[in-house]
């Protein structure tokens, strides 16, 4: 698979979350898609993670806050649109909220078959402990 899905928070007052797709061409070169919003207005995104679940699904992972903000999963389609030649078009899943008061990195792994696997400190009154969700597309 040549698709290549870049996440980023913009560096603006409301820090909103944009993923770029594209496909990597002969020569190290690549062609890229404009960029487009996985938050909704208002919503920002800290840390964002994307993983890729087959040739044509990825998730994205964030946070809403630099510090104790919840977490959130979105997962994105690429070319279902069935439109010839809009192979980086992206249909969007709902945003999932999958965990709270988050101040750190998390991490998405592919597995087989559409599944994934999104891990992330879970902090606890005494200490901060491991957290995971899993989940299929």
């Amino acid at each position: 698979n040549d698709r290549i899905a870049i996440v980023f928070r913009e560096d603006s007052e409301s820090s909103p979350g944009s993923l770029i797709v594209g496909r990597a061409k002969a020569g190290g070169l690549a062609a890229f898609a404009p960029p487009e919003r996985f938050t909704a207005d208002g919503e920002m995104a800290f840390a964002p993670v994307v993983e890729g679940l087959s040739a044509d699904r990825a998730a994205i992972a964030w946070r809403n806050k630099w510090q104790n903000g919840d977490g959130f999963l979105r997962v994105a389609t690429f070319g279902g649109t069935g439109i010839r030649g809009a192979d980086t078009a992206i249909t969007w899943g709902e945003t999932v909220k999958f965990c709270q008061r988050q101040s750190h990195q998390m991490a998405l792994v592919g597995l087989p078959e559409g599944r994934f696997a999104v891990l992330f400190a879970s902090p606890s009154e005494e200490e901060t402990t491991s957290g995971q969700v899993l989940g299929t597309v």
